[in-house]
């Protein structure tokens, strides 16, 4: 929730554990993770709104990832610590493009080009 002075502040937190659902298997079977995940999805929602004492038409943005970050760990048999520094270098130039460089736009550090049109 964003108060009226500016503060942010988390008013919901709710987290759904599959530790059960793995334990069999040793580790996370990305199946078995991603049908959890649809399955639990409605529920967690209607819980976190209750939690915060809100409804849906009360809630101005949502955040969400679009993919496991492991996947693909998960499923390339050549990984391998070149690949992993790579992927989170990669996800590290990620971060600073998208959450970075529009706080660096704003305080004038970096032309406003750069966000409207990309550095391309």
């Amino acid at each position: 929730v964003r108060h009226a002075d500016g503060r942010g502040e988390i008013v919901s937190d709710v987290v759904l554990s599959q530790l059960e659902e793995h334990s069999a298997y040793g580790g996370v079977v990305p199946e078995i993770a991603a049908r959890a995940h649809v399955e639990a999805l409605d529920t967690l929602v209607e819980e976190a709104l209750e939690q915060a004492g809100v409804t849906p038409a009360d809630v101005d943005a949502v955040a969400a990832t679009s993919g496991p970050g492991l996947i693909g760990g998960l499923y390339w048999r050549g990984a391998s610590r070149r690949g992993v520094e790579v992927g989170m270098l990669l996800g590290f130039a990620t971060w600073l493009y998208t959450l970075l460089l529009p706080a660096m736009t704003m305080a004038g550090w970096v032309d406003a080009a750069w966000v409207q049109h990309g550095p391309f």
